[in-house]
């Protein structure tokens, strides 16, 4: 898997005004980063695309385990990957597992691609 680097919601160029790439590991963990991250249904190209954390409530009884399900709940079509929450506060802390390589990563709650 190829695809363009994003951070800050922004694709990133090189000196040369160039989209910089990734590849293999690092774009299938910004592929989950980015489901997760997304609210669901905010993807013109993809409906489906995205998480229910934008309409979490933080308040709720065990609020870092149910937004680990809403979390996984957006990668269930993503093979071998599945979240752990860490952190729950402003933003997600997950420990995201794609086949067998984990990263700690953060997550916005509802934000748009």
């Amino acid at each position: 898997m190829i695809d363009a680097k994003i951070e800050n919601g922004d694709t990133v160029v090189d000196s040369s005004g160039n989209v910089v790439m990734i590849s293999d590991s690092d774009a299938l963990f910004q592929r989950a980063v980015m489901c997760i991250s997304a609210k669901l249904g905010s993807f013109i190209y993809d409906r489906k695309l995205g998480s229910r954390l934008a309409e979490f409530d933080l308040t709720v009884t065990n609020a870092k385990g149910r937004a680990e399900v809403l979390a996984n709940e957006a990668l269930a079509d993503f093979e071998d990957t599945y979240a752990e929450a860490l952190e729950l506060g402003d933003k997600l802390k997950l420990k995201i597992t794609i086949d067998g390589e984990s990263r700690t990563e953060e997550v916005r709650l509802g934000g748009n691609i």
